[in-house]
């Protein structure tokens, strides 16, 4: 029985464990609805690893902050952003006299400056001045944006005429007829150099932009990124993947800024600078806005308000000192589509990882069988797999593992959730089964054991005890000159009374055998007293026929008696039956001659015991001795005694 719910667990437990890894799987490899929440805990890792980083000391932001806004517009007399493209050449002319590495605007003065919105004369000669300044250098850089896909039916600008001049790339599947969106820098100059790069904007499923594109596939041409642009001629090496993930350093604001007022206020303002005239050599210098009012906020790991110029910073810190974030993604062979194949990929990792998880945990449940301890040590297990993961982010790996953890944790509650109902109703049978042999307050105490202590009651075990039998004398002719009803009435009443005494000393209730009883002491609660307990029981068994003489009154009550015989030995205990009909019983020599002795109860005692049992009995007990007499099935007489306590 036991058995068989064991392995009716099984596999049930089996089940749910494929029906669970179905579901990782379908949502590793094709929903990805979970995915904001594992990234939302990795994003916190990040956090915690960038914060004890400093970022790349020779890239520097001049920062077109709020402060910045304030001081040209008003102490400077410039108005409001955008300012005049002069202005930005004369910084820019200061900034080349200190010969940086580089120059990268995030600036794609695509608007109108305010002069030129009053005076378009103005406009020209601003913007000739700045161009003017960009075409006597070879380290300045700009960006691009790539537009919707939809607009590009609608562009002017044709790649097999323009492409190599802006310096994208074509495949050798390049369609000589394709045109493209882009938005150009508003500076003929600025496109002239060709040092031009997307700056799109990437975000995840959540809205998080945690990877910056090295270039853009469309219609067979690669437009490099801004900082692969940059990579490219300063010759830092270039992955040929699509995008990098990018390594965070620092909190906000962490990159070396200087503030573009203060840099306009140095180089005009004062006759002499505070600021080193080397302040930029060999620096790669970016020129951007973290001013919230221009709008190029972005939401990264790091903070949900990021500014645009220092993800870009941050990319080409990444390219500069080849350190990326690494996923443990397997190569898929090309014969899917890339948004297949990148799927399969990123899924793959996390699928094995979650069916290893899954698999290991129905292992433990079939093995261990203890809820308690699985929950513990997949506890431990958790706390273990999320710090090597917070540690591998130290070592820019980001390991997938959170949903394969949630999975394993979804298994666990369902498996143990099941295997405490199976539990419980395996008591619940156990104690109405066990209940009928004995005392039910002793029931709970067997069934506390749970299933695997339960299996040795069910199964056949030798064990020493002591087995009692009781017969009533003269039932016979008594029950025929009664009515059923009364015989039956007559007999519940006093299988009672017997049954109490019987439980109240420990005995196990084997069966009612006609008017008969048999118990028996030692199993399922083991007794090393069971003799002494069976005696004991037996001689409480003649005062409770005593009392219920008295009930009876009249003759039924003179006539009503009882013999009962006790011997102990070695028996087998188990559930004994057919499949449909089990009963918990005891068997052996050691019945037969408990029953012999019974039947030699008459003309000599209500009570007889056999040698055996009188040598377990303590010195509360004393025995009368009745001699020995020859017991059928047995070769050897067996001396029989007269239990009596001591007065």
């Amino acid at each position: 029985m036991i058995s068989n719910s064991k392995n009716s667990l099984s596999r049930r437990i089996s089940t749910m464990a494929v029906a669970v890894s179905v579901i990782a799987l379908a949502e590793f490899l094709l929903l990805n609805l979970m995915f904001g929440v594992e990234s939302s805990l990795n994003d916190r890792f990040v956090q915690s690893q960038a914060a004890k980083l400093v970022p790349d000391q020779d890239i520097v932001i001049i920062d077109i902050d709020e402060y910045s806004l304030f001081g040209i517009a008003r102490k400077e007399g410039y108005g409001r952003y955008p300012w005049p493209r002069e202005l930005h050449g004369q910084i820019l002319t200061n900034i080349l006299k200190q010969k940086p590495k580089a120059i990268i605007y995030d600036i794609l003065f695509s608007d109108q400056d305010n002069e030129a919105e009053s005076n378009s004369e103005t406009k020209t000669d601003s913007d000739d001045a700045f161009a003017n300044i960009i075409r006597q250098t070879n380290n300045v850089y700009f960006p691009i944006l790539r537009l919707p896909a939809e607009n590009d039916s609608l562009s002017e600008l044709e790649l097999s005429k323009f492409g190599s001049a802006l310096g994208f790339t074509a495949t050798e599947n390049a369609d000589p007829t394709a045109r493209i969106a882009l938005q150009l820098p508003g500076i003929a100059a600025a496109i002239d150099t060709g040092r031009l790069g997307n700056v799109e904007y990437i975000e995840e499923a959540d809205g998080i932009g945690r990877r910056y594109l090295l270039y853009t596939e469309a219609y067979g041409w690669r437009i490099p990124s801004l900082p692969t642009r940059l990579a490219r001629d300063l010759g830092y090496p270039i992955s040929n993947k699509k995008s990098m993930l990018l390594h965070w350093r620092g909190g906000k604001h962490a990159f070396q800024r200087v503030a573009f007022y203060d840099l306009y206020d140095d180089f005009f303002n004062r006759q002499s600078p505070l600021r080193a005239n080397d302040e930029f050599r060999d620096k790669i210098v970016i020129i951007g806005a973290t001013a919230p009012a221009l709008g190029d906020q972005r939401s990264t790991p790091i903070d949900s308000l990021y500014p645009g110029v220092e993800i870009l910073a941050t990319a080409i810190s990444n390219l500069k000192n080849n350190r990326t974030m690494r996923e443990p993604h397997p190569a898929i062979p090309d014969i899917f589509p890339a948004t297949i194949s990148n799927a399969i990929a990123k899924g793959i990792f996390p699928s094995i990882i979650t069916l290893a998880i899954i698999f290991s945990l129905l292992y433990a449940f079939n093995h261990i069988r203890n809820s308690f301890k699985i929950f513990t040590g997949y506890l431990i297990f958790s706390a273990i797999v999320l710090l090597i993961s917070y540690l591998a982010i130290g070592a820019l790996i980001v390991i997938p593992i959170f949903r394969p953890l949630l999975f394993g944790w979804l298994y666990y509650t369902l498996a143990a959730l099941y295997e405490y109902l199976d539990e419980k109703r395996t008591r619940e049978r156990s104690m109405q089964m066990f209940s009928r042999f004995v005392d039910p307050r002793v029931v709970n105490d067997l069934v506390s054991e749970g299933e695997e202590g339960l299996n040795k009651y069910f199964n056949a075990q030798r064990i020493q005890c002591t087995v009692l039998f009781s017969d009533i004398r003269g039932f016979t002719t008594m029950s025929q000159h009664r009515e059923p009803e009364e015989i039956v009435n007559l007999l519940n009443q006093y299988f009672s009374r017997q049954t109490d005494v019987i439980f109240h000393h420990g005995g196990t209730m084997d069966k009612f055998i006609g008017d008969a009883i048999m118990a028996f002491w030692g199993a399922p609660i083991a007794d090393p007293n069971h003799a002494q307990h069976a005696v004991d029981a037996a001689l409480d068994m003649v005062e409770a026929l005593q009392l219920f003489k008295i009930s009876l009154g009249g003759e039924l009550g003179d006539s009503f008696d009882i013999g009962i015989g006790i011997h102990s030995g070695e028996a087998v205990v188990g559930m004994i039956g057919s499949e449909t009909k089990l009963d918990y019983t005891c068997i052996g020599d050691t019945v037969n001659t408990a029953s012999r002795l019974e039947g030699q109860t008459k003309g000599r005692a209500r009570i007889l015991v056999s040698d055996a049992t009188k040598a377990l009995c303590n010195d509360n007990i004393t025995f009368v001795d009745h001699g020995a007499v020859s017991v059928k099935g047995r070769d050897e007489s067996v001396k029989i005694f007269e239990p009596q306590r001591t007065v």
